[in-house]
């Protein structure tokens, strides 16, 4: 399995086979091409498992979904090729410089603080401040409020943030970085 992945550039990832080789017969990992490879959206990933666990999930797997195209097989076996650690490294420095600019451009907002969490191209503003203002004549009284009024405008989806309990009401929003800067720009 690679090692190589698409993470910012603040964040050592640690295998935990590793650091603890006793931990192998109990431990699963799970990867993916999305981000590393620009394969987003073709849902093409790997996993390495003690054989119980490959052969537990394969049989659930039989059950619940289908295999990715031959298409997408192919291009997973060769994005893992060596001769593409350069694109790899090359990919992680555009995506690290893209989501420092989308955070630079996101603190110029005043009132909207924002959360870059560790090894992931997301942001996530706590956009509370805006609830209760209009636009375009329209009262923002919620994130899904805000998400609904940014679709009708930009025609881009704006996903909330995931809930922490079912009590406690979404204040903040996911913004994905791995956009060009010029789409930052322009909104």
């Amino acid at each position: 399995m690679p090692a190589r992945t698409a993470k910012p550039q603040s964040i050592n990832h640690h295998n935990i086979v590793k650091l603890v080789p006793e931990m192998k017969a109990r431990t699963v990992l799970i990867g993916s091409l999305s981000k590393s490879y620009c394969m987003a959206g073709w849902r093409a990933g790997f996993f390495a498992a003690p054989q119980p666990v490959v052969k537990a999930i394969a049989n659930l797997q039989s059950h619940i979904a289908s295999n990715p195209c031959n298409l997408v097989q192919y291009a997973a076996l060769e994005a893992f090729a060596p001769e593409n650690d350069a694109f790899v490294a090359g990919n992680l420095k555009q995506l690290t410089a893209q989501r420092a600019t989308a955070r630079q451009l996101l603190g110029q907002i005043p009132g909207l603080p924002c959360v870059a969490p560790d090894g992931a191209f997301y942001l996530f503003p706590d956009v509370s401040s805006v609830f209760g203002k209009s636009f375009k004549g329209r009262r923002v009284e919620n994130v899904d409020c805000l998400a609904e009024m940014h679709l009708g405008q930009q025609a881009r989806q704006l996903p909330r943030r995931d809930r922490l309990s079912p009590q406690q009401p979404s204040v903040g929003i996911r913004l994905l970085t791995t956009a060009g800067v010029e789409q930052f720009r322009s909104g």
